[in-house]
């Protein structure tokens, strides 16, 4: 999404980098079938619309009854999130070979011998119509 963004508007792409970066987070991942936000926190984000007309976000007095539900709560959210995790990691595992044949259905194997002649692709990385300067391409 984010090279996509920066392809289409090369000029102001870093500008809304933290709107990407929410929209990234608050998106429901195919492989995880999660959030990367639930992933982390074990909860969905509340987006800004949400706190503007929501509840509000204040914590309890550390010695209430809500501090000590709260206490709970973690309990019972890290419980869950061993079960969240386990399920991840399984469908990470079947969504994988799911990718890798879709991606099989769309390529053919060529094979090539000893002295034959072949193009080398050596294509310029570039943002829009800039191309990026050396400094910031990969190693590799």
């Amino acid at each position: 999404m984010l090279a996509i963004f920066a392809h289409e508007h090369p000029h102001s792409w870093d500008k809304e980098i933290q709107k990407l970066a929410l929209s990234i987070r608050t998106s429901i991942n195919e492989t995880t079938d999660e959030t990367p936000a639930f992933m982390m926190f074990g909860k969905d984000l509340k987006l800004p619309m949400a706190l503007i007309i929501g509840e509000s976000t204040q914590s309890p007095p550390p010695t209430s009854i809500a501090s000590l539900q709260i206490n709970e709560y973690r309990k019972n959210l890290i419980h869950n999130l061993r079960g969240t995790y386990n399920f991840v990691r399984e469908h990470s595992e079947v969504e994988k070979i799911t990718q890798k044949s879709k991606y099989n259905q769309h390529t053919s194997h060529r094979q090539f011998n000893v002295g034959d002649l072949v193009w080398i692709a050596t294509a310029m990385p570039q943002i829009g119509e800039v191309p990026l300067n050396r400094k910031f391409q990969p190693n590799y």
